[in-house]
């Protein structure tokens, strides 16, 4: 119908900025819609079977049937293997050195290796696992850390909506991805220094959107009661802060201990001000000019003859 010309298709943009087909009447629809024209279109009864692939014959059935059942035990003892290295080895710490059990911890049944077996302040880690990454461990529950994400994907929704009314070309994955906000819906920031632990924003980013960002933050918290999950992991976030703040000495406070000392004003005296400039010169340190002696150029005389001449008759006269 389209080739036709009896449907046309436009394509226009929709309002979350993505562009979509939309199917019009075209120019030749007038006589289809009167009855004068009659447009059919044909569809198959029924669709054709696939092709079947023909079987090999078996010429040795015997010697195939004992080939198959060897192949099907050393693919089972493979893929056992395999997922017994995946599952990785037990290693202990002790007193911050790893170490490997052998086979005489494993016949005196020390399989689980407790903390107490070793003495205080080491752990069992399985070797070869996923390492749990602290920014991935939610601090709330799974449902309201889902709604977290919903609200700050909304929030920044709006600010996009909102650069976008001012004229520039702006979305909301511009200003934050998907990552960034799985992440602060996780760890749940309440201040811009937890916020900088992080690292996942820009820093103009951070600068524009960082304050609204934590303020509805935080509303959310207080509404949903949630503040005993957030002192439950109170002194790692302080630490974690402490640490950004460390490693950037610009945002620093300007009286912290290792700043530089301020320094004293400049006292300037304009009392003996002669010409009412405002300015004391007697403050000014100003160089001494040394003028290097000009010496006279070898071969060339001190005077010309001329004026030798006009002086010893000058002389002559007087006398």
């Amino acid at each position: 119908m389209v080739f036709e010309g009896i449907l046309e298709e436009i394509s226009e943009q929709a309002g979350n900025g993505f562009s979509a087909d939309y199917v019009h009447l075209g120019r030749n629809s007038d006589p289809v819609m009167n009855g004068q024209r009659t447009f059919y279109v044909d569809f198959s009864r029924k669709a054709p079977p696939p092709p079947k692939t023909p079987k090999k014959a078996k010429t040795d059935g015997a010697s195939n049937d004992v080939t198959t059942t060897t192949r099907k035990k050393q693919s089972k003892k493979s893929k056992t293997a395999s997922q017994s290295d995946k599952k990785g080895k037990t290693v202990v710490i002790r007193n911050g050195k790893f170490y490997v059990p052998d086979a005489d911890d494993f016949e005196n049944g020390n399989e689980n290796f407790d903390e107490d077996d070793f003495g205080l302040g080491t752990f069992a880690h399985r070797v070869g696992s996923k390492a749990c990454n602290a920014q991935n461990k939610a601090v709330l529950p799974k449902e309201q850390t889902q709604m977290l994400v919903d609200r700050i994907k909304k929030l920044v929704s709006l600010w996009a909506d909102e650069e976008r009314m001012n004229g520039n070309k702006v979305f909301y994955w511009n200003i934050m991805n998907k990552d960034a906000m799985n992440t602060i819906a996780a760890q749940v920031p309440a201040s811009m220094e937890e916020l900088s632990s992080l690292g996942i924003l820009g820093e103009n980013i951070e600068k524009e959107y960082g304050e609204r960002l934590i303020k509805s933050i935080r509303s959310f918290v207080e509404l949903e009661n949630l503040q005993k999950y957030i002192d439950i992991n109170a002194p790692k976030r302080i630490k974690m802060a402490q640490q950004a703040t460390r490693a950037t000495p610009a945002k620093r406070p300007l009286d912290s201990p290792t700043a530089p000392p301020a320094k004293a004003p400049a006292v300037i005296d304009v009392t003996d001000d002669e010409f009412d400039v405002g300015i004391d010169f007697s403050t000014i340190d100003i160089p001494a000019v040394k003028v290097a002696p000009t010496r006279p150029r070898a071969g060339i005389p001190q005077s010309s003859s001329y004026f030798q001449r006009k002086k010893k008759w000058y002389v002559d006269y007087m006398w």
